[in-house]
């Protein structure tokens, strides 16, 4: 087994040195939901989740599937069976989303709401944007993230 580790790390090392670039952080886990899905797959993401999840041709669609951290609010650019998905918002208890976040993207931008912050993730083609949740008192209870569309720049 030691050896295996050993052959592992000299491996590494070796497409390190020959100038191999570090793997980029993985784009934000979204349960398969993200912009630009088509109303069918994305009724079929939520299926896989919850499979009592029927297909409808709404504006938007609440999503909560049992055991998981987050509930999602699904929004379709039009009410037609051909809409695709133009935003998804996840609502999380977890008060560290704002750190794992950052750990994975960096610093963020000054979002567009106070406390609220932004990543514009290229190779992710969206937009993250981050909402701390609070309760009447002002206490942190959970995070809000928004997923976007990269928006295209001209040149």
């Amino acid at each position: 087994m030691k050896s295996l580790v050993l052959l592992a790390l000299a491996f590494a090392g070796t497409a390190l040195a020959q100038g191999a670039a570090p793997t980029p952080p993985a784009c934000l886990a979204t349960a398969g939901l993200e912009p630009g899905l088509s109303r069918e797959a994305a009724f079929d993401m939520m299926r896989k989740r919850a499979p009592e999840t029927k297909t409808a041709n709404v504006k938007s669609v609440h999503f909560a599937p049992e055991g998981r951290p987050y509930e999602a609010d699904v929004t379709f650019g039009s009410e037609s069976a051909d809409a695709k998905v133009t935003e998804v918002r996840f609502a999380y208890t977890s008060t560290t989303v704002l750190d794992e976040i950052t750990e994975r993207f960096g610093a963020p931008a000054a979002g567009p709401s106070p406390g609220s912050y932004v990543w514009h993730v290229e190779r992710c083609k969206a937009t993250y944007t981050y909402r701390p949740k609070q309760d009447e008192k002002k206490t942190l209870v959970g995070s809000e993230v928004t997923v976007t569309p990269l928006a295209k720049t001209k040149h």
